[in-house]
């Protein structure tokens, strides 16, 4: 029968490392989110506020399970998913063939918390066996994923595109465009300062920061990307006549590849350095063998261009264990996520890919 193990001090991350390591590449359900390489980045940037809880569950002396949780204590105690915020997914970890049961053992435990006011856990795959096990009325909608299944051959993938995106996609491919990325040695905190300013310049047109305008979260990104196993680390900049254009942040799990984020040149928007970068980047992911390509967080105009085969639902489960305090706890968040809601819709998609 499998139990939940906790661990709250704040070197869980050496307790469990081997074992985590292990589990993370060995499992069907793992993400770049799950990983070693971004949690410990986390934990020693935007996360060293939060008192971990991570839930180890485990058959006999058998780790088979994984959900890293944060607690907060004021005003009121939540338990909200660690790395919120930051992270596209955030199912529990399992390894396989053990799905179901760690999920079953996260509702029991969920069942019987005690002291804590919300339970808060974010970006939970709709096709996820937790999804299933939450109460209906306390789980709702939080973002939409595209899913690409890739072909065989990256002609027969174009075939299925647009002819406009097609020829966009060709005709920058057949220029051979220098494109630098980890793989052939490239600095990845080089390579990450350009693709800051690449996705920055977008922002400022509008006046906003954008994702990665806060200096927490840059240091964040710096600390993974030196910790990343270069394999894992799909970040990549293409560059014209010795001048970065586009830059795209791509992170590489067993036989899936996740698109997390792209920034570009508006004064290069001619040479379509997104679509050439996006395009590049899902031949390299067939040529390796890959199986997925999720285009993660928000159904944007630009990502269906793809042809994703699927639109998955990200999921949130909200709910209060406690009058008092809870219900005021759940009310509020239910009200932030109704205006980050809007606030999404209304920002992103328009004109972020050229």
């Amino acid at each position: 029968m499998a139990r939940i193990q906790t661990l709250t001090d704040s070197d869980w991350i050496e307790v469990v490392a081997p074992e985590w390591e292990a589990l993370h590449r060995g499992s069907h359900s793992a993400t770049p989110f799950h990983s070693p390489a971004w949690l410990r980045a986390w934990s020693e940037t935007v996360g060293r506020r939060f008192r971990p809880e991570v839930w180890l569950i485990r058959e006999g002396n058998d780790l088979v399970g994984m959900f890293p949780l944060t607690r907060t204590q004021a005003p009121w105690v939540a338990l909200r998913s660690m790395a919120s915020g930051m992270s596209d997914l955030l199912h529990p970890l399992a390894a396989p063939g053990y799905e179901q049961v760690v999920s079953a053992a996260i509702r029991d435990r969920v069942a019987e918390l005690e002291g804590v006011h919300l339970l808060d856990l974010h970006q939970i795959r709709a096709d996820h066996p937790l999804a299933d096990l939450a109460n209906p009325d306390e789980i709702k909608p939080q973002a939409e994923c595209p899913v690409l299944n890739l072909p065989a051959t990256f002609e027969a993938y174009l075939a299925t595109l647009s002819k406009s995106l097609r020829t966009d996609v060709n005709r920058g491919l057949k220029k051979n465009p220098e494109i630098r990325t980890v793989s052939d040695g490239s600095d990845p905190v080089e390579l990450l300062e350009q693709f800051f300013d690449l996705h920055g310049r977008r922002w400022k047109k509008r006046g906003l920061p954008g994702a990665f305008g806060f200096k927490r979260v840059r240091e964040f990104h710096r600390s993974f990307v030196r910790k990343a196993a270069p394999e894992d680390l799909w970040l990549s900049v293409f560059r014209h006549e010795g001048e970065p254009i586009g830059a795209i942040y791509a992170l590489r799990t067993g036989g899936q590849v996740s698109f997390y984020q792209s920034g570009f040149s508006p004064d290069h928007r001619a040479l379509c350095p997104g679509s050439v970068l996006i395009g590049w980047t899902i031949r390299r992911a067939i040529e390796e063998g890959c199986h997925t390509f999720d285009f993660l967080r928000g159904a944007e105009p630009y990502k269906l261009r793809w042809k994703p085969q699927q639109v998955v639902a990200n999921l949130r489960w909200m709910r209060h264990s406690r009058p008092g305090w809870g219900r005021f706890a759940l009310a509020v968040n239910q009200a932030e996520a109704r205006i980050e809601a809007r606030i999404r819709q209304r920002l992103e998609g328009r004109g972020l890919v050229g």
